[in-house]
Parts: structure tokens; C-alpha cells; sequence
């Protein structure tokens, strides 16, 4: 084998000294023997797939291999029997490049997150942020929260400030996990009984390690006001907790900079996670061999991998996490809380367990790969952009409108939002509305809609195609119930407590909103309700509800949905997916009572192409009420294929006005 870095006869590895390719594939029982004959750049590539799996031979069928100039070479691959995709980069360091032209150079990651280099990496997002991003909000004085912490000095202890109306300031917010709840029970937080100690001192000693990390990160950036939820708002008040979590998008919106304490579980976490994976057991160093000078260079192998979730980052504006740890996602992605944080923050800084990441409206950044332009603001972000918190200045609001979503653009981001909130994790389930108010708050200023538990009017027959993911294929592990007391109407899906998903593309609606109107428990409009009442002209067909056995023995019963129509009752008319469904197989219908199916759309093509025989047809499965005569509660929802489409489902049924509670 040739020892020439500039050139090899290799079979398996000359295509990387093409200049001509950026791309390429390997066998990886070929690399093997390549190497073990004495090819030079073989043993560097097989080095450095064994450092992030020692048995790749034997899990990896291809390695694909990305070559882009003056960048890391990345070889990525997929493990055998395994969803996910794992990466390990090769580079050099900038002032010390090897003798191999496909080695390109890449960025060293701190082994810790409050070293001055990362500081500095910190400032210069900001100035580039502040300089050059001209989608990025330029209020250096926005009104303060009603509370915030005055994060002190070396020599000065925070303190709890109570702020006048109308005062400004640019200040920091933070977004972390409370942790389990015995955890959550014991975090620092100000209470009735702790309001009056606080504004003079927040003892130290008392702070968890995120709170104090947060603080200390404030003071470096020169930041002298930081806003922490459990400080800023008065713990056990429920009056105060409803003003407070009404302002939310504000504070979030508003913020200059949220700090993301992605990598901390609870408290005790602190901002940089539990370890630097990238930085310590996930790179390795290797001697570049075949040196004919006696010199010796070095290249470095740092493993990364993105999990199912990724795609869920790329949706929403940002990217994925690309660390060794963190790709598979951070604690904060698996609360409930946090998502609403993410998606008002104009500016956000997380610490990862692997590494420190930026992200705002127009750029992606982190230690391991620089800067980089974002693909665009996600739907989401667009539409909160117009008026976030209320503040946004007309030069902003102007650039928003730039592109005008249509209606079923409109609808299906906030399916997409009602999805990635509610599949997360929430320690108190009464905070199910509350949690995403702030974005709620935003959507209806944009949109000058209007907010019914969940849903809004504007296309309300679309919102209500919504159907409980208890149970299947990366349903979360927590099963779906009814809130333990009145929470929101049933045909709203914050009346359950599990992960929601909606019907997309449903075809023509059937159905007309006669009335829809609700009544908030509390002084937080977007919070959980009193009552809610739906008035819907549409066409109801009685039905039995049957269990016939799963498919597997881990899925419970199927729910078959049978037609009792006289000369019908022999029809099948799909099957149900139960709104409430636990792990243990629990449900709410009983299959002895008499049911209803209520259709409310019909897809007659698919592509631009009509269905001439089957049609796909959308439902709601209600039962009678149990609190009001004359009126139904939904229990479920119900796809399927109906032979002879809308028509010779529901032709011998007549109009009427069915109330839904």
C-alpha cells in the first residue's frame, strides 16, 4: 500500500483523495481488511468507526462518507435492527492540519461550559446576533416582568425585585426542569412566607445548582435581571400563578436571551448538564500514520448520532442535537413547560450535556460546528413573530407578513404544536392549558382568532379532528385519562391527559358550528375552563361499540363501531380510537350503551386524483351525557373507509343540531 497522503492504489479509499467527489460509500468488512493489509488511511477511517462502535463490522452494513472543504470528513451509518443515525467526524486542528487533504478542520469543544473560551464564543453570537440579524428583535429596553431576580455580584447577593409599572430593562430568562415531584417539592421558590426575605437576600447557600448556574451566566453576559418561574411568581397563590402564567409569552418573548439548562433532569443538574461527552470520552485522538519526515500530526475521531426525534427540530426552525448524549434529546425537550419557552425565545442559549448551542431567527450555532445560516423560521415562529408579548415593532411585523399562510397552513401548525406539546411530560396535570397559554396569546393576536380551550373557531370542525395517541409506535409511555375534575368540554383535547395527534389532509367538511362558546376557570383566559358548549349541525348515526381480540397480545382489544340502523345493523363501520385508553388496557366506553357516530369530513381524492371506490371518511364517536339531558360527550374518533363515500353513509340520515358538552 502507498504511504503518499496526497495520493493511495487503495481500492477502497482512493475516491477519498478525488477532489472531483464529496461524496462517497464503504464496506466496512472491506475497510477491515484494507487496514489490517497496511493501508494507512484505512486504519485512521477504521479508528475512528471503532471509537464510536468497536463491533461496527458486525452492526453497520455501509458507511457513507461526506467530504466538504475546510470541514470535519463525516462518516455516517445505521446500526443494524436501530432507527437512528450515528455519525463520527474526523478532523484536524485549524493550526495543526495532517498530511491527508481530506481531513478538513474542525472546532474543539470546551471540556467546560464556564470557560473563558465559551463566554467568548457566547459574546460573539450575541454581537453577531445584535449586528447583523436583521429578522432578530432589537428592543434593548422592553417593560420588566412584575417580578424578577437582581442577580447581584461577586460581593452582593441576588435578591428579589418587585418592579414598578412600566420600568425597562433588558433582562435573561431561564428555562429548566423542576425535576419529579418530590423534587419540584423542595425547589427553592418564593412563597406568601418567603416574599418579604427575598427581596432583600436569596440566600445562596439555598439555591439549587441550575438557579445559581443561571445567576453566575447572568453576570458574565452583564446581565443584571434574570427571570426564574419558581422566584418570579408566587408559589401556593393561585391568583397570582393565573395573572402570571397570562403574561408568559411577554416574558419569553421579551426576554434578550433564555438560557436552555437542557441537560439537567432537576435543580441539582445545573446549566452544563452532567458531563461534556463531546468533549471528553466522545473524542479520541489519532497519530496520522505513514510520515516519511519523522513529524508527527494528529487527527481526531468525535462521535455524534441524531435519534427519531430530529426531524421534530428541523420542523420547528433549529436542528437537532448532534452531541453523543444529547442527540437522543435533552431532559427540557421531555417537558411540557419548556416547548412554549423554546418557541417565544428570540434568543436561545442551551447547554447540553455535550456542548453549548445558539439558536435564533436567523442562525444555528453551537461549539462543534460554528455558525451556520437557519433554514427559515418555522410556521410556528412566523406567526408568533407578528405580536410576541404584544411589543413587536412595525418594521417586525411588516417582515412577518411577508408570507401569509393559508388556512390549512394555519391548521396544520397548530396541529403540529398541540402534537409536540402534548406528547411531553407535565408534573401537574392542571397545568395542561396553562402550559401553552403564552403561545395561545400570541397565536390570537396574530390571528385575530378566537381560543376555546385548545381549539380556535376559525376552521373549528378541522380542530376537532383530533384523536388520543395512548398507545402504538412512539406513543408516550403515561396512557390517556380524564382530568380528575371538569377541565375543558370533551370535544376538546385538553380533556384528556395524554399525546394528541390530528388528522391531516381530511378532505371536505360535512358539518356546520352553529354555536361554540366557553367559560375560563380562572383570570387566565387560555387556562382550564368552567364549561364549554358545542353547537354542531350535522348528521348522527346510532351505533353498538364491539371488542374484537388484538392483533398482539401487548395492543389491547380492537373496538369495533357496528351499525344499528334498520337494514343496516350488519354494516362495520371501522373501528374507534377510545379518547381514554391507559398502559393497563383501561377505557372509559362501556360497550353496553348505545353510541353515536357523528361524520364530519370526507376525502374524495388523493392528489388531485378522485377515489372512485373507497372514500376516507373522519369522525366523532359520542355517547349521551351524563350531566345533561339532550346533549352528548365525545369519546372517541373514528377513521374509515367507507365504500360508497359521504353520500351512502349518511344519506338516510336527516340534519339536526347536536349539542356536545
Amino acid at each position: 500500500m502507498s504511504p503518499d497522503p496526497l495520493n493511495s492504489s487503495c481500492s477502497v479509499c482512493r475516491d477519498l483523495y478525488d477532489k472531483s467527489r464529496d461524496s462517497l460509500s464503504l464496506n466496512p468488512a472491506a475497510l477491515v481488511e484494507s487496514a489490517d493489509g497496511g493501508c494507512f488511511a484505512c486504519q485512521l477511517l477504521r479508528s475512528g468507526l471503532a471509537h464510536a462502535r468497536p463491533d461496527f463490522i458486525h452492526q453497520v452494513e455501509k458507511v457513507g462518507i461526506k467530504k466538504q472543504a475546510n470541514a470535519p470528513l463525516a462518516l455516517t451509518y445505521l446500526i443494524k435492527g436501530s432507527p437512528s443515525q450515528e455519525t463520527v467526524e474526523i478532523y484536524a486542528h485549524k493550526d495543526s492540519p495532517t498530511r491527508y487533504p481530506w481531513i478538513g478542520p474542525g472546532t474543539e469543544v470546551s471540556a467546560d461550559s464556564s470557560s473563558d473560551e465559551c463566554f467568548n464564543l457566547i459574546q460573539g453570537w450575541i454581537q453577531d446576533c445584535l449586528a447583523n440579524h436583521s429578522q432578530c428583535p432589537l428592543d434593548r429596553l422592553p417593560e420588566l416582568p412584575t417580578r424578577v431576580v437582581h442577580v447581584g455580584s461577586a460581593t452582593q447577593p441576588p435578591r428579589l425585585l418587585i418592579t414598578e409599572k412600566h420600568d425597562r430593562a433588558e433582562y435573561l430568562a431561564l428555562s429548566h426542569c423542576w425535576g419529579p415531584p418530590a423534587k419540584a417539592a423542595v425547589t427553592i421558590k418564593t412563597t406568601a412566607a418567603t416574599l418579604q426575605q427575598f427581596q432583600t437576600e436569596i440566600p445562596w447557600a439555598i439555591l439549587s445548582n441550575t438557579f445559581r448556574d443561571a445567576i453566575l451566566i447572568a453576570r458574565r453576559l452583564g446581565f443584571q435581571y434574570l427571570w426564574i418561574d419558581s422566584l418570579c411568581i408566587i408559589q401556593g397563590d393561585a391568583q397570582d400563578w393565573a395573572i402570571e402564567a397570562s403574561k408568559m409569552a411577554g416574558v419569553y418573548a421579551n426576554a434578550f436571551l433564555v438560557i436552555a439548562a437542557s441537560g439537567a433532569p432537576g435543580g441539582d443538574g445545573g446549566c452544563s448538564g452532567a458531563g461534556r461527552d463531546a468533549s471528553t470520552e466522545g473524542v479520541m485522538r489519532m497519530e496520522c500514520p505513514g510520515a516519511s519526515d519523522g513529524i508527527t500530526t494528529y487527527a481526531y475521531a468525535r462521535r455524534s448520532r441524531k435519534g427519531f426525534h430530529f426531524a421534530l427540530a428541523e420542523m420547528r426552525g433549529g436542528e437537532y442535537s448532534h452531541g453523543w448524549k444529547s442527540a437522543f434529546g435533552q431532559p427540557l425537550e421531555t417537558r411540557a413547560w419548556t416547548f412554549q419557552e423554546e418557541e417565544l425565545a428570540a434568543r436561545i442559549l442551551f447547554y447540553t450535556d455535550d456542548e453549548l448551542q445558539w439558536r435564533c431567527s436567523q442562525t444555528n450555532a453551537c461549539e462543534c460546528r460554528g455558525s451556520r445560516s437557519a433554514p427559515g423560521s418555522s410556521d410556528i415562529r412566523h406567526t408568533l413573530a407578528k405580536y410576541a408579548g404584544g411589543t413587536a415593532s412595525s418594521e417586525q411585523i411588516s417582515r412577518s407578513n411577508a408570507r401569509h399562510q393559508t388556512p390549512k397552513e394555519k391548521v396544520d401548525t397548530w396541529y403540529f404544536i398541540v402534537s409536540e406539546y402534548t406528547r411531553r411530560d407535565m408534573t401537574y396535570i392542571s397545568d395542561r392549558l396553562p402550559g401553552i397559554s403564552g403561545i395561545a396569546t400570541c397565536w390570537e393576536r396574530a390571528e385575530r382568532d378566537t381560543y376555546h380551550a385548545g381549539l380556535w373557531e376559525q376552521e373549528l370542525p378541522r380542530h376537532l379532528l383530533w384523536f388520543s395517541h395512548s398507545v402504538g409506535l412512539m406513543a408516550p409511555t403515561r396512557g390517556s385519562t380524564r382530568h380528575p375534575s371538569y377541565y375543558a368540554p370533551s370535544w376538546s383535547w385538553a380533556s384528556i391527559t395524554g399525546a394528541v395527534v390530528h388528522m391531516r389532509d381530511a378532505g371536505d367538511i360535512h358539518i356546520r358550528v352553529v354555536d361554540v362558546s366557553t367559560e375560563p376557570f380562572t383570570e387566565n383566559r387560555f387556562g382550564p375552563v368552567k364549561r364549554g358548549n358545542l353547537v354542531l349541525a350535522g348528521r348522527l348515526i346510532p351505533v353498538k361499540l364491539k371488542a374484537t381480540p388484538s392483533l398482539s397480545p401487548e395492543y389491547p382489544p380492537i373496538i369495533k363501531i357496528i351499525d344499528t340502523r334498520a337494514g343496516m345493523e350488519a354494516n362495520d363501520l371501522g373501528g374507534v380510537t377510545p379518547d381514554v385508553q391507559t398502559l393497563a388496557g383501561d377505557l372509559e366506553l362501556n360497550l353496553d350503551e348505545v353510541h353515536y357516530l357523528l361524520p364530519v369530513a370526507c376525502r374524495k381524492e388523493i392528489n388531485g386524483v378522485a377515489l372512485s371506490t373507497t372514500m376516507p371518511i373522519a369522525s366523532l364517536v359520542l355517547r349521551k351525557s351524563r350531566t345533561s339531558i339532550r346533549s352528548f360527550e365525545r369519546v372517541g374518533f373514528s377513521s374509515t373507509a367507507y365504500m360508497s363515500g359521504w353520500e351512502g353513509l349518511t344519506s338516510s340520515v336527516v340534519e339536526r343540531e347536536i349539542n356536545i358538552l
